[in-house]
């Protein structure tokens, strides 16, 4: 009986063992490594200061680079993960209680969703290939435009932030969707800056981005306004936009709009008579972010 157990054993660990090996050999691979073994070496480093982490990961990232479009077909694959939300549930149910009864690595262990951070690690390879993933733009931008999976939607808008000016057309297509779940996150890639790069491309994002500062999804018109802000690109059409947010009567947009017009400079003067209204706000930091916008933009009129 033992023995047969024993066997059954043996036969499963072999079963297993072969199976993990060959999903590892339906990775791409450069020298010796697969994606996944680069991608860790990169994600390891990346953050490092010391010279030899900023070796080890421009070594991995180029390494990722000459596995190129190879890489696509697995890492579309990887992207369109969904969490389990019974699983999700049984873990949101669990931390509401005392720390000391689940904060242990056995239980942590049992709900670390593996397949969800390799979603998260595919999403970022996406920005190291960057331009050389733009065959996987119209693949993307079908799983943006998804209703049914947020998650999945996001993840995909963020790849085709990552790509950048190949990518942009699709961003502004959820841009100018608002009830789509892709639209808020578009909005916020293009509030971020770096490492998402469009050039001046990103000007005709401006009069979408303008509409949303005025959409009742509060999350979504921050966005907006730290796009514009950042952008500080065609100042006709954005310094309006953010003049009128700064008479909201949500103080966050109140604060964001007052600290994007600053980013415009002179070109913001016009606002300046409603940014000198809101020195009066009932908030000390919308009155603090209008004085600081002021001086960027017309300091004399302090």
């Amino acid at each position: 009986m033992r023995r047969k157990v024993l066997a059954i054993f043996l036969l499963v660990a072999i079963s297993l063992t072969f199976f993990t090996v060959l999903n590892l050999d339906r990775e791409p691979h450069y020298l010796v490594r697969s994606l996944s073994e680069w991608f860790a070496i990169y994600s390891k480093h990346v953050e490092g200061d010391a010279s030899d982490s900023k070796t080890r990961a421009a070594e991995a990232s180029e390494a990722i680079r000459n596995i190129g479009t190879n890489a696509l077909p697995i890492l579309l694959k990887r992207i369109q993960y969904e969490s389990s939300p019974s699983r999700d549930k049984i873990a949101g149910f669990i931390e509401k209680f005392p720390k000391v009864l689940w904060d242990n690595r056995l239980i942590r262990g049992f709900f670390n969703d593996r397949s969800a951070q390799s979603a998260e690690n595919a999403s970022v390879v996406f920005l190291i290939l960057r331009s050389e993933a733009s065959p996987a733009v119209p693949k993307l931008t079908a799983l943006m435009l998804q209703t049914n999976s947020p998650e999945i939607a996001r993840r995909a808008t963020y790849c085709l932030a990552a790509v950048g000016t190949e990518g942009l057309p699709s961003l502004l297509t959820a841009l100018a969707n608002p009830q789509l779940p892709c639209c808020e996150p578009a909005a916020f890639c293009l509030s971020i800056g770096p490492p998402f790069d469009f050039g001046t491309n990103a000007a005709i994002a401006i009069p979408l981005l303008a509409k949303l500062v005025s959409n009742t999804n509060e999350n979504l018109a921050v966005s907006a306004i730290k796009a514009i802000g950042r952008l500080h690109m065609e100042p006709q059409v954005a310094v309006p936009a953010l003049t009128n947010a700064l008479y909201s009567t949500s103080l966050t947009l109140r604060r964001e709009a007052a600290e994007s017009l600053g980013r415009f400079g002179n070109q913001a003067s016009c606002a300046v008579p409603a940014l000198r209204a809101a020195l009066t706000d009932s908030s000390r930091g919308v009155r603090a972010v209008a004085t600081n916008a002021i001086l960027e933009i017309a300091p004399e009129a302090l």
